[in-house]
């Protein structure tokens, strides 16, 4: 096949810039950064669900030691007014029974409220150290998941800063290249895994490994300075064989 020492020159910087990006496209696409930071977020994922979980327990829990310490505060300021009642009607024997009666109801139900009152209390301060600990891992998750981010941003950016400089690399020597004979090499490029130059060196293709026997090579060499070879296809560069 025709080929001029430009056209053979350039091709070889063509593949070798081919080569890079690709090898850089692979790099990018298999960077542990990606599933590391899907990992991390779905474990954020899992700790909020127990988050809610905890909130709603700790709402409740909450809830009834609000509403407990506002029927102790009622109580109290009933047993108060009880008490001052009691201080008023001495010597009416049915108004003090009664009363009393109405006192020692009071004081029953504030001892019930204070045993309530207890265990919510302990409630809360069981749960409490459970939130507190679902907080602290939220928190090291985002952090984690912002160191990640940003390497993934440092690293995957050189990266794909490297795709682009070989891409535009590509476009340009592809330009120097002959029309007919670089269609040749982008087809066989595509057929042969993103490698299409060999060289043929002491008698064997330097991709494939094959070596050839003399009437091959005499084949080969007829082909001069650019043939293909029989095996792998790839287009074989012919120098001094």
């Amino acid at each position: 096949m025709y080929a001029t020492e430009h056209d053979i020159a350039t091709l070889r910087k063509l593949q070798e810039v081919d080569r890079k990006v690709v090898s850089a496209k692979k790099e990018f696409k298999e960077l542990p950064h990606r599933k590391a930071i899907l990992e991390v977020r779905a474990k954020k994922d899992e700790v909020l669900k127990r988050k809610v979980q905890v909130q709603d327990m700790l709402d409740e829990a909450e809830g009834k030691l609000a509403a407990f310490v506002q029927e102790d505060e009622l109580l109290s300021a009933k047993q108060d007014e009880i008490t001052e009642t009691l201080s008023q009607v001495q010597g009416d024997y049915r108004a003090v029974t009664a009363h009393t009666r109405d006192l020692d109801g009071v004081r029953k139900r504030r001892e019930k409220v204070s045993l309530e009152l207890s265990r919510v209390e302990e409630e809360v301060d069981k749960i409490n150290p459970v939130m507190k600990q679902i907080m602290q891992a939220l928190a090291d998750l985002d952090a984690k998941e912002r160191d990640l981010i940003a390497s993934f941003q440092k690293v995957g950016g050189s990266l794909r800063a490297a795709i682009e400089e070989g891409e535009k690399a590509r476009v340009s020597l592809a330009e120097q290249v002959d029309g007919e004979l670089l269609k040749v090499y982008e087809k066989t490029r595509s057929a042969c895994g993103g490698v299409a130059l060999s060289e043929a060196h002491e008698g064997a293709c330097s991709a494939c490994r094959n070596t050839f026997d003399s009437s091959r090579m005499s084949k080969i060499r007829s082909q001069a300075p650019l043939a293909t070879c029989p095996v792998c296809r790839r287009l074989l560069i012919v120098e001094g064989e």
